[in-house]
């Protein structure tokens, strides 16, 4: 599945996640592993991790499936429709 990237980081951001919180749901959505995600954007893995743990606890999921679920679920329904 291919995202307007710019567009779903504005809908992420709307829902409370930072720019960087907003990247890394991103590329957790795109199926990346922990350690590619710390590549791609120059963190350390330690740092993805706590990015995660943010979105997650912003978007009221306990995993990567619910990440991705919720984030997707809110491309779809503020990012498509605009």
């Amino acid at each position: 599945m291919e995202y307007d990237m710019n567009t779903f980081e504005g809908v992420l951001r709307s829902l409370g996640l930072s720019g960087r919180e907003a990247r890394v749901t991103i590329e957790v959505v795109s199926g990346k592993l922990d350690k590619e995600i710390a590549l791609t954007l120059r963190l350390s893995v330690r740092t993805v991790k706590e990015y995660e743990r943010r979105a997650r606890q912003k978007l009221g999921v306990t995993n990567r499936a619910g990440l991705t679920f919720a984030a997707t679920l809110a491309y779809f329904q503020v990012g498509v429709n605009k």
